[in-house]
């Protein structure tokens, strides 16, 4: 909605008030209900895919590869996120979950050659990780 409303010129981006947004002129017209604001109906294959899942997701695990140790690596990260207070992405984001499930790393210095693994994620998940496609290993 705010961005249907933003390219319609009813509400503009402060910048210099960190992104806040404020009504323009031309808003007036329609909080009085004088003009209309028709709404962009979301792509069909969108709407499809969120009322399939909930959700739309982009991770694409490779024919022949289990998905159970990416489903078991998105729950630890549910989980860890709930516990520290951040959202989950802040912890790994999907395509770095996606790489573990693929490449099963079995030492550290395997996980350091994944996308989105340093040094400090290392230090903070790293064993819990290496404990998780372990197990799926068995």
């Amino acid at each position: 909605v705010f961005r249907q409303l933003i390219a319609h010129d009813y509400i503009k981006v402060d910048h210099e008030r960190y992104n806040a947004l404020a009504l323009n002129e031309s808003a007036r017209a329609l909080l009085r209900g004088e003009i209309n604001f028709p709404m962009r109906k979301p792509e069909e294959h969108l709407r499809k895919a969120r009322k399939k899942t909930g959700k739309v997701t982009a991770i694409n695990i490779p024919g022949g590869i289990p998905t159970t140790l990416f489903d078991r690596l998105r729950a630890w990260r549910a989980t860890t996120a709930r516990e520290h207070n951040v959202p989950a992405y802040a912890v790994f984001h999907d395509a770095t979950l996606r790489d573990i499930a693929i490449t099963r790393p079995a030492s550290a210095e395997d996980l350091l050659r994944i996308s989105g693994i340093g040094d400090r994620k290392l230090e903070a998940y790293g064993k819990a990780i290496l404990k998780i496609v372990e197990e799926c290993n068995l």
